[in-house]
């Protein structure tokens, strides 16, 4: 690869990027977050896919390991489930799901997720497979709670797919 970072959405218009996390008009808790972690400046890639993904656009984002590539999807998705509260009844059911190829980048997203989303009611569950359901809600942080009080999953594709089955044939229906 050329090392070149690249956003691409459906409308790419000509504004210029952000340069700051301040810049980005995040809520007060996902902006303490950002600090909380020491970052300031904007990453390329952060820079060209925060804003049009905060607008609800679709955004497809290219760029080399340990560019910034999880703050950049996971900022937005979680500014936009803190704009738009969850509907009555819908409690049970996750909001947002991420997928990974693999258990330990869906455990890095999932602390990634659990840490800008600290101050906030949002939480993550870490839906991964060759493990029993009994170790991952042991897990020492609050990736431990029953999934069906976290508004976001994360998992690989065949674990979420089986427990997204399991849960929806013991969910009475209405």
């Amino acid at each position: 690869g050329s090392g070149k970072v690249r956003a691409m959405t459906a409308s790419d218009g000509a504004q210029r990027p952000p340069g700051a996390f301040d810049d980005l008009g995040l809520s007060g808790p996902l902006l303490s977050a950002v600090r909380a972690r020491g970052f300031v400046a904007l990453r390329p890639i952060q820079a060209e896919a925060i804003p049009p993904a905060l607008a609800g656009r679709d955004v497809l984002g290219l760029a080399r390991t340990g560019t910034g590539k999880t703050a950049a999807f996971v900022l937005p998705m979680l500014e936009r489930l803190l704009r738009e509260p969850a509907g009555s009844g819908h409690s049970a059911r996750p909001r947002a799901l991420i997928l990974a190829p693999t258990r330990e980048l869906c455990g890095q997203i999932a602390a990634d997720v659990e840490a800008f989303a600290a101050e906030t009611d949002l939480r993550c569950a870490l839906v991964i497979g060759g493990v029993s359901a009994a170790p991952q809600r042991a897990a020492p942080t609050s990736l431990s709670r029953r999934r069906a009080d976290c508004s976001i999953w994360c998992g690989t594709t065949r674990a979420t797919s089986e427990a997204w089955r399991r849960s929806c044939s013991t969910r009475p229906t209405a």
